[in-house]
């Protein structure tokens, strides 16, 4: 049970428009509660450009872009993975999230390699 307060409000505290009121008298927004990093994106990775996980997914981009290259002559995961000298199980998990996006977006695809 909540606590009567002096507008006789009778219930949780936390869901009464008073708990979200800020007594300085200003409005909180979005901006208020997004990191400094954040602000600093790269519009094709979403990342910032200097960090070591956007050069990691243009890596993996260009690594789908070819498993689709690959994929589109015809050759197997096993065939793309010797090509590609990596794991057979990374082509596959490649070419699972690619069939995933139809838009065909490498970046998209690697975003999910390089996060998943």
């Amino acid at each position: 049970m909540g606590v009567k307060d002096k507008a006789g409000f009778d219930g949780d505290w936390e869901l009464s428009e008073e708990y979200y009121r800020d007594d300085r008298g200003r409005e909180l927004s979005l901006e208020d509660f997004i990191d400094d990093d954040s602000a600093d994106l790269n519009a094709e990775s979403g990342l910032s450009k200097t960090s070591d996980t956007a050069s990691e997914i243009n890596r993996v981009a260009e690594q789908v872009k070819q498993v689709i290259a690959f994929s589109s002559q015809g050759k197997n995961a096993a065939e793309i993975a010797e090509a590609l000298a990596v794991e057979e199980s990374y082509v596959k998990d490649i070419m699972v999230c690619v069939q995933a996006f139809p838009e065909d977006n490498p970046a998209a695809v690697a975003r999910l390699i390089v996060m998943g």
